[in-house]
């Protein structure tokens, strides 16, 4: 990997500080020389990754847009900037950047790996207008990946079940890879402290699929039947999304008693310490949520649906419980098992650490990445 070049093309910069940092840094250490084309939304964040080492590009990706002019004006930008910058393997992630970078390392043979980290609203929601950009995005995908140098990965099984069957790419060009990892010392193993009011946490981008509604529904149950606990939610705004809820709605629900807002948390290891359930009632198309990860691998119990990603991290009626999405009553009578019983979420964590220990460990992600990005450059 020594002097090659590594382009990450991807639509936001905390997103890729969150999920992509370690795998970048990790890529340096083994001798690429890394470029980070983003949206920077933050200073701090474009100075901490300038001080890396990484050769920063800004790139504005409207994620929500469905303008075909702007699309156009987008991949436009981004195949000019594979052109000038030549990279020898294009790491794209998320769906625009996946099929604007694959299209061009397409036509010009770049080496390109596309991240897919949960299928969205597109392929989760049954709306006209999902339906109709899921089968757009069906086709752009395939048109990406009839490039022979061209590797997808996955967070989930069933995402990757899913491209096969759609014909986008053959099984030896898709890979699993669990998730985005923790650091295990970072989150290590933490016993709940067994407060007489335990506390739920929600943690997310606040968006209307990730399930807030219905665990505000649940909580409401729970409490008409003199339960007492805390809901503490924790999150990103993140306005560029077309399911994004407002910061006046989650003020509202705050003064209402309905939540207790605690806002974007940068500590994600102390909040889930001091939480005794980690709760995802998402509807959402997820890889896997990298709460759920934490929260496990802190050992707390989950409460979360039984749809792609969230079934990959919880082991049910082992480690936390799956219930249906978008339903209210199933959620709110696994948080009362859970809320009644201190034994059961102690085993529940338990269970939750080995399993992340197993599968989710940021040291298994990282060196499977490289695996991806070495055999690439072997191919070339």
């Amino acid at each position: 990997m020594k002097n090659k070049k590594l382009l990450f093309v991807i639509n936001v910069d905390w997103y890729f500080k969150l999920h992509w940092l370690p795998r970048a840094i990790a890529a340096k250490e083994a001798g690429f020389s890394i470029v980070v084309a983003t949206h920077f939304t933050s200073p701090v964040i474009r100075t901490e990754l300038r001080a890396l080492g990484f050769k920063l590009i800004p790139l504005f990706i409207n994620r929500k847009s469905l303008n075909p002019a702007i699309d156009f004006i987008t991949c436009r930008c981004i195949s000019k900037l594979i052109e000038r910058e030549n990279p020898d393997i294009v790491h794209s992630i998320t769906v625009k950047p996946n099929v604007y970078a694959g299209l061009t390392c397409s036509k010009r043979k770049v080496a390109q790996v596309m991240s897919v980290t949960g299928l969205g609203l597109s392929f989760s929601s049954e709306k006209l207008q999902s339906k109709i950009s899921k089968k757009i995005i069906t086709k752009l995908y395939k048109k990406a990946a009839s490039n022979t140098q061209s590797h997808i990965l996955f967070e989930n099984q069933d995402d990757m079940a899913l491209f096969f069957k759609l014909g986008i790419a053959d099984k030896e060009r898709l890979t699993v890879i669990d998730g985005a990892g923790v650091n295990l010392v970072e989150y290590s193993y933490q016993e709940e402290s067994f407060d007489e009011i335990p506390s739920i946490l929600f943690a997310a981008r606040m968006l209307w699929d990730k399930g807030i509604k219905d665990l505000i529904t649940a909580a409401a149950f729970l409490r008409e039947k003199g339960l007492l606990f805390k809901l503490n939610v924790a999150g990103i705004l993140d306005e560029q999304s077309s399911a994004a809820i407002s910061e006046a709605q989650i003020q509202e629900w705050h003064k209402q008693g309905d939540i207790n807002w605690l806002g974007e948390i940068k500590d994600m290891p102390q909040l889930i310490s001091q939480s005794n359930i980690v709760c995802l009632p998402t509807a959402y198309g997820e890889g896997v949520p990298r709460v759920l990860i934490e929260a496990a691998a802190i050992g707390r119990p989950i409460v979360t649906t039984n749809v792609n990603g969230c079934r990959d991290i919880v082991l049910n009626n082992q480690s936390g419980f799956l219930v249906p999405p978008n339903n209210s009553k199933e959620l709110a009578a696994a948080l009362e098992k859970l809320l009644l019983n201190k034994e059961m979420r102690l085993k529940f964590g338990k269970q939750g650490r080995k399993l992340v220990e197993k599968k989710f460990c940021q040291k298994i992600v990282i060196k499977r990445t490289l695996d991806i990005y070495n055999k690439l450059l072997l191919d070339i």
